[in-house]
């Protein structure tokens, strides 16, 4: 487990919050981590490729609590686009079965983390994702850069 309970390695903060008198020794200071995931869905499932599913669910975790959830539509699978995308939506954190490794680049490039290899419910994955239980996987996208023979 990571910082402030969120999983190993996920404790990237997008807005941290100071409070407290400045000089005064009794100031009291917290921090509040926020995350926000998005997760390819296809229906009430995990997207088998992130780039090729219409919408995803977009769940904003404060405290290892879900404050709130929405759906954005998918832009379109052109390469290079989603990551400003979803960057542009504060996304810290993107979660799917599978991308290609230029997209996991570009992610990153734009500062979130990108978990593979993720299947199930949505709802149960975010649960999971929160505890912990999601760890780093292989994609389950195995074509090559130009999606020749890409069944998915």
């Amino acid at each position: 487990m990571g910082a402030a309970g969120f999983p190993a390695g996920a404790d990237g903060a997008l807005d941290s919050v100071a409070a407290g008198a400045s000089g005064d020794k009794n100031s009291i200071f917290f921090e509040v981590i926020l995350m926000k995931v998005a997760i390819a869905k296809d229906g009430d499932i995990v997207s088998e490729h992130f780039g090729h599913c219409t919408e995803y669910a977009v769940f904003v975790i404060e405290e290892s609590k879900i404050t709130s959830r929405e759906i954005l539509e998918s832009p379109g699978h052109e390469p290079g686009k989603l990551p400003p995308f979803l960057a542009s939506h504060k996304v810290t954190h993107v979660l799917a079965g599978g991308m290609g490794p230029r997209a996991v680049d570009l992610f990153c490039a734009n500062n979130i983390e990108v978990f593979l290899g993720v299947r199930g419910r949505i709802d149960s994955v975010i649960t999971d994702f929160i505890s912990g239980n999601i760890a780093q996987g292989e994609s389950s996208c195995t074509h090559g850069p130009d999606h020749e023979g890409c069944a998915h």
